[in-house]
């Protein structure tokens, strides 16, 4: 599933059936795909599952694969027993 507001959506259209299509090579993508197949298909890098998109301007392809060579770490959920462990 792609989160609602990330960068990637700048760069695909959402359908009424909830597919995306990349607006640079008119790509489809499953409406179940997660943002990465997205990233993956701008990226330029081979061997994802998806198929490459060779019309993706440069600098969005280089500001994708940084986001590939740099992930963001999941945010852990904070509960009361971390807090308490923690004091």
């Amino acid at each position: 599933m792609v989160m609602q507001n990330h960068p990637v959506l700048n760069y695909v259209e959402k359908l009424d059936d909830g597919r995306f299509n990349c607006l640079f090579c008119g790509y489809y993508i499953a409406a179940e795909a997660s943002d990465s197949r997205i990233k993956w298909h701008f990226s330029g890098e081979k061997g994802h599952g998806v198929p490459i998109c060779d019309k993706v301007p440069e600098d969005v392809r280089g500001a994708v694969q940084f986001m590939l060579a740099h992930p963001i770490p999941p945010r852990v959920p904070i509960c009361q027993n971390m807090i308490r462990d923690y004091l």
